[in-house]
């Protein structure tokens, strides 16, 4: 099994940069981003990386209506 580990920086991206206070109101989406995180939109996602520990958060919409469903399109990867 391979693991990928992805770093980025926010400030070199192409990417509309989110304040502390999140509140996207047409994803129904509210919440802080806190400290030594940082926090973009690209297209149609959301993501999430911090100043010191490796990786990213992805945060995109999923239209799924069971939890099989939900599990079902995780596996797809």
């Amino acid at each position: 099994m391979t693991v990928l580990i992805l770093t980025f920086n926010l400030n070199i991206m192409n990417a509309q940069i989110l304040t502390q206070q999140v509140n996207l109101e047409a994803l129904g989406v509210r919440f802080d981003i806190p400290d030594g995180w940082e926090g973009g939109v690209q297209g149609e996602y959301i993501l999430l990386g911090h100043e010191t520990i490796p990786g990213m958060m992805l945060l995109l919409q999923n239209n799924s209506k069971t939890a099989q469903e939900l599990k079902s399109h995780a596996m797809q990867g």
